[in-house]
């Protein structure tokens, strides 16, 4: 769940009603106090003081990088409006405020956030799993197994056709040759599958690999994990 920060003056119970998904914080006065600002969502009113506002959203920033800001602004004036996203502001709304707007605007954000997420963790999970099988993280095979999997998460047709789809999407991203890709991807496949853990092997692959046909075929080896990433 997101925590946003509502640092507005006329926000009525009914208005936070439409945010009820989310933790809201209510015009909290010690909010730059913290040495660790760990809201991911500021609304705040802009103060006529220009300069010290701008500054003051800048602190903000600096301690939290990932934080989006929406100001709230009176009047729409060009001028201010290119200040303000010129330093960092994310959104800008002109009063009066329409909410469902405003709740627009944080669902964005928030599918945002947990996309990043799910990125970084499936991104995690593949390193762990690569390194367990053994697979030396010096190879270009490698780097190419890693980024194909990812693609495969997204969309499992690049495991389906790994010839007509998978490896000229990866030839193109790291501008070399499709058959570069897939002789690098079977290299690094053997490389771990000769030194990787077969137990690991096992639980991962089980009884889908004959051990005595000797590595799995570049698909089979991104089908299988697919599968277990899927699950895991």
């Amino acid at each position: 769940m997101l925590n946003i920060m509502l640092d507005i003056n006329d926000v009525s119970n009914e208005d936070l009603s439409l945010f009820s998904e989310y933790n809201i914080i209510i015009n909290d006065k010690d909010f730059l106090s913290n040495k660790k600002i760990n809201v991911d969502i500021l609304v705040v009113d802009f103060k006529p003081s220009c300069l010290s506002f701008i500054m003051k959203m800048k602190l903000i920033k600096d301690i939290n990088k990932s934080i989006k800001i929406i100001v709230i602004i009176d009047l729409l004036e060009e001028s201010l409006i290119r200040l303000l996203y010129d330093n960092g502001i994310d959104y800008i709304l002109v009063r009066p405020i329409d909410y469902k707007t405003l709740l627009v605007i944080i669902n964005r954000i928030s599918y945002k956030f947990i996309n990043h997420n799910l990125e970084f963790n499936k991104h995690d999970k593949i390193i762990k799993i690569l390194n367990r099988l053994g697979m030396p993280a010096n190879l270009k095979g490698y780097q190419y197994v890693k980024q194909a999997l990812l693609l495969c998460l997204k969309d499992n047709d690049y495991y389906l056709h790994t010839t007509s789809k998978l490896y000229p999407h990866l030839a193109k991203t790291f501008n070399t040759k499709e058959s570069c890709i897939e002789k690098a991807i079977r290299n690094a496949i053997e490389l771990s599958w000769c030194r990787g853990d077969v137990d690991e092997q096992d639980k991962i692959f089980g009884y889908t690999i004959d051990r005595n046909k000797g590595r799995p075929t570049n698909g089979e080896f991104f089908a299988q994990l697919i599968n277990y990433l899927s699950l895991s």
